[in-house]
């Protein structure tokens, strides 16, 4: 927790002050007289649908989860529960409050297909940079990525909650192939002319701090360390 809070306070000094790979990153997906290579290319659109289904798809077994393991009354359930209470939690803080409804408000980043380098009307600034140029669905951080990050770092986690188990397996693969759908999101996003690198590399690091840091308060074993370890299968 600790080394990730230090990497994303170093990235965010990095980005202000020198923000110019955001807009060389996406200037390689643009040329002027087509815009953006990836806008509404039907392939790269649905990755960025495979991407929300299954989030959509984690938050729905979650919904069912919670109840059917308070329900249950035994250590395992009790277990299960909590970790799918922190799945629905995870969705709620991150994506719901911290990046639809505070990050993209208070920031009011224009996207790249908005600003004047890339064929738009709005000034570029940089990341944690507070403008007005943008009002609604602005462009940092970007909430797919959240969503996306969300999904890899929640089941990741499952995979080590229920270490031991049948399901330990599951999540592992799970967890493998969302991470190469978050891939093809991050370049989705850049490609289409949504997002900078820079708005996807802050989604990232804030989810995923969010992600350990509700483990270290739900995980009973970790709630004194606040480090996540294999092989804990407390109730």
């Amino acid at each position: 927790m600790a080394a990730l809070a230090v990497l994303t306070a170093g990235l965010a000094i990095a980005f202000r002050l020198w923000p110019w790979p955001d807009l060389l990153i996406s200037a390689l997906f643009h040329d002027p007289a087509k815009g953006f290579a990836f806008a509404g290319r039907v392939v790269w659109d649905g990755v960025l649908l495979a991407n929300k289904a299954a989030s959509v798809t984690l938050v729905a077994v979650g919904l069912v989860m919670v109840p059917v393991g308070l329900w249950r009354r035994r250590a395992e359930g009790s277990s299960a529960a909590r970790y799918w209470g922190m799945v629905l939690l995870l969705y709620l803080i991150g994506p719901g409050l911290l990046v639809n409804g505070l990050l993209k408000h208070v920031f009011g980043r224009a996207r790249p297909e908005q600003i004047v380098d890339f064929g738009g009307q709005a000034p570029f600034t940089a990341a944690w940079e507070i403008s007005g140029y943008c009002r609604s669905a602005c462009s940092f951080v970007s909430a797919e990525m959240a969503a996306g990050t969300a999904l890899t770092t929640a089941l990741a986690i499952g995979a080590l909650w229920f270490d031991g188990r049948p399901a330990a397996g599951r999540f592992r693969g799970l967890a493998l192939l969302s991470l190469g759908l978050l891939l093809l999101t991050a370049v989705q996003r850049i490609g289409s002319g949504r997002h900078f690198l820079s708005d996807l590399v802050f989604a990232a690091l804030l989810m995923t701090m969010l992600a350990f840091g509700l483990a270290c308060l739900l995980w009973p074993r970790t709630a004194r360390s606040c480090t996540v370890q294999p092989r804990l299968n407390a109730p």
